[in-house]
């Protein structure tokens, strides 16, 4: 498929022309580039996607076979059904395909029926999610433990799996995945725990426990009309058009998956204005992160394409230009236009000298080498690729980064999650004589290469102290099955794939302490985020979890952070285990009410696996917060890599908080806007920030008010106070009285 671009040519003697027709001109930008790379792609050799055409070829191919290749040649095309989501067709080929395999004598036939049966129990759990917690939609579907409005009145899918599910277990009753889900499917009827089988029913205190630890959050996504109901992806969350309220962006990675842009109307309603602000035909993106690339106080976006497409997944990512009236296609001209495939950037300003510049690590495998990119931004106008000059030359199946000061030395360092290798921490070693910064990698010597196989990341402050802590999270168990691991570890039998948290000792060395805070279950997790859920002043975890799988139906995580001590399990407590595949994770005050509320991006890989999009409201607590908005004059205007150190009297004592102005983790981008909780503090007594600038003057301002939102410009003695008005969000009155 050949695209020809139509380039802007000035005509001189055009524009003195006497019939004044108006000339039609297609600005060149990535959506061709992409729906071109796209269309190389073989769908026989990308297993994630394509579902449905590949369920097409398996089809087409079984027509000419007999006997067991036939059958088991069904067995693929029922199980592309599945993933596309065409559920029923997929249950009924299973049915003939297992009574046509009980007809034959075959080796190992109990073993091959065992196999089919259990994708069978899957797709009727699978169909029971369809007919009631995605087609009949509310507040508490698919919410563990399952109860009240999230109790399907469809009742034949989950019915129908139980009664597999316990074939399956009288055949092995350790069967740990089907533990689980023959107790998930209970709950989605109501009659957990009470008719689950007392052998294999798992303990319902597990559901209850820190029930006085957090109020319960609401998901209310459905309701805002923000529950975009699609597969895996990314969100942003910000104020797009600055009018003073934040606005939602988010992506699904599906190919023709169109981005979605939710406006806020500061008076409690979204609308979907993706349209109007020419987003229309930018599709895909696992994963996006904002920037200001050329500090005209706009905030603009980057799309991340072709993660987990191995040696195919050559998809250019898209710079948008936020121009105030809708964004624009400027990747080709800032020369920012690269295949390769990722899902791992940070926007960071790495020589300091006021322009955000831009980190890109790929996916590099067997059949693709994919270096990475460190692009300078000269003045918001052009991007030089300088990663190999900088010392950024190790190859991996890269998937997450997280930027930071890690030794406080005033540079930023770069953490590096593999998904099948070590990973790695860039010590960032300054400027060369030509500018260019340079890094040496000390993962190894430092002690932070754990775990080998790793999602996402995030360097955050976990024990207030001022240095800069690492969450890196495992992506396997020793037997490597989300569902299986989960029952398991609900009865305390440990099987690894932790998550590791690595406290930075300030000395450049670390001691990793997931044992000793209480993180000791595997957890998949593919998205996550970090922010103080109930204004204590310490940062709160939240994971968005799974894998691609359809059996991989295990709750997102919810962590409270104890002082920096430890970590309180509040997944159940809090009303935010989803059982949904967890992604992008923003933590922001969306309602500017104080609280941060959490919005996750829901969905999985497969063309059939999708969900609506979570955004669980936070009820507020009785601790007090500020919101800091941060501008830069000299440094980036959107400040991010700035430090602020907070001083505060809690309760009679002087306590200090530490924040970093940036989008959080790796996976989903919480606003820039900074909510800071302060406990029982009445006023905040000082704020000290050092700006992201060669040789920055320490900037501080006294005595601010809490519960108040404070716009702070560098350089700038006074500061701007704004009240919070919190908009009150319109909801379905029924809905808010009967929970309530």
């Amino acid at each position: 498929m050949k695209f020809v671009y139509a380039f802007l040519l000035i005509l001189i003697f055009g524009a003195c022309a006497s019939d004044d027709k108006p000339v039609i001109v297609e600005k060149k930008d990535t959506k061709s580039l992409v729906i071109e790379a796209q269309s190389k792609l073989d769908p026989l050799s990308i297993s994630y996607s394509l579902n449905a055409e590949r369920a097409a070829e398996y089809l087409e191919e079984s027509k000419t076979l007999t006997g067991i290749p036939k059958l088991n040649k069904l067995i693929k095309y029922s199980t592309e059904m599945l993933n596309s989501g065409e559920t029923k067709p997929a249950i009924a080929m299973m049915e003939s395909v297992i009574k046509e395999t009980e007809q034959t004598n075959i080796d190992n036939k109990a073993k091959a029926i065992l196999a089919m049966n259990r994708m069978l129990a899957i797709a009727h759990i699978r169909l029971g999610e369809q007919e009631n917690c995605i087609q009949k939609h509310n507040h508490e579907s698919c919410i563990v433990p399952i109860q009240e409005d999230g109790i399907h009145t469809l009742t034949q899918g989950s019915g129908k799996a139980i009664a597999i599910l316990k074939e399956m277990l009288a055949a092995n009753p350790r069967n740990a995945e089907a533990i689980w889900i023959l107790n998930l499917a209970y709950m989605t009827l109501g009659q957990y725990p009470d008719k689950v089988p007392p052998p294999f029913l798992l303990p319902a205190e597990y559901f209850e426990k820190n029930k006085d630890r957090i109020a319960r959050f609401d998901n209310i996504a459905s309701e805002m009309g923000i529950g975009h109901d699609l597969l895996s992806g990314g969100v942003i969350i910000e104020d797009f058009d600055n009018d003073g309220d934040l606005d939602i962006f988010c992506t699904s990675w599906g190919f023709t998956d169109n981005v979605i842009y939710y406006e806020n109307d500061g008076a409690g309603s979204f609308t979907d204005m993706t349209t109007q602000k020419g987003l229309d035909g930018h599709t895909g993106g696992l994963n996006v992160k904002q920037t200001d690339y050329n500090n005209d106080g706009l905030i603009d976006i980057y799309i991340m394409r072709g993660a987990w497409m191995m040696a195919k997944g050559a998809i250019p990512n898209t710079l948008l230009k936020n121009t105030g009236k809708g964004f624009e296609d400027v990747t080709l001209d800032v020369g920012l236009t690269k295949h390769s495939p990722t899902q791992a950037c940070e926007w960071i300003d790495i020589d300091k000298d006021g322009w955000l510049d831009l980190l890109v690590f790929n996916e590099s495998m067997k059949g693709g080498d994919y270096p990475t990119q460190l692009w300078m931004n000269n003045n918001g106008e052009r991007f030089v690729d300088v990663g190999s000059e900088a010392g950024l030359t190790h190859r991996g199946f890269f998937k997450a980064i997280s930027v930071g000061d890690i030794n406080n030395d005033g540079e930023p360092d770069i953490y590096v999650s593999s998904l099948k290798s070590k990973n790695l921490l860039y010590l960032n070693q300054g400027l060369n004589a030509q500018g260019i910064p340079q890094f040496a990698e000390a993962g190894e010597r430092i002690g932070v290469t754990n775990p080998v196989i790793s999602f996402p990341t995030m360097m955050f402050d976990f024990n207030n102290d001022g240095l800069l802590d690492i969450l890196v999270s495992s992506y396997q168990s020793s037997i490597d099955n989300p569902a299986a691991d989960f029952a398991l570890n609900i009865k305390g039998v440990p099987t690894g794939g932790e998550t590791m948290l690595y406290i930075n000792n300030g000395n450049e060395t670390f001691t990793e302490v997931h044992n000793q805070v209480g993180m000791n279950e595997a957890m998949y997790t593919m998205g996550c985020n970090y922010g103080d859920l109930d204004n204590d002043g310490w940062l709160d975890i939240y994971l968005g979890t799974g894998d691609p799988s359809f059996f991989s139906i295990v709750p997102n995580k919810v962590f409270l952070n104890e002082s920096g001590r430890s970590l309180t399990d509040v997944s159940y407590a809090s009303g935010m285990a989803h059982i949904q595949k967890g992604h992008g994770v923003s933590m922001t005050d969306i309602d500017r009410d104080g609280n941060v509320d959490v919005y996750a991006v829901m969905g999985g890989a497969y063309e059939g696996d999708n969900f609506q999009n979570a955004f669980f409201h936070n009820p507020g607590s009785d601790n007090n917060s500020v919101t800091i908005k941060l501008i830069g004059t000299n440094s980036n205007k959107l400040a991010i890599g700035a430090k602020m150190k907070l001083t505060i009297t809690d309760d009679g004592k002087e306590r200090v908080l530490y924040r970093i102005i940036g989008s959080g983790a790796s996976f989903g981008s919480n606003s820039l806007e900074t909510v800071v909780g302060v406990g029982q503090a009445t006023k905040i007594d000082k704020i000290e920030i050092v700006w992201p600038l060669n040789n920055s003057q320490l900037q501080t301002i006294s005595n601010l008010d809490v519960n108040s939102y404070y716009i702070i410009t560098e350089g700038k003695k006074e500061v701007e106070k704004k009240e919070r008005n919190p908009v009150d969000f319109k909801l379905d009155k029924m809905h808010a009285h009967h929970h309530h």
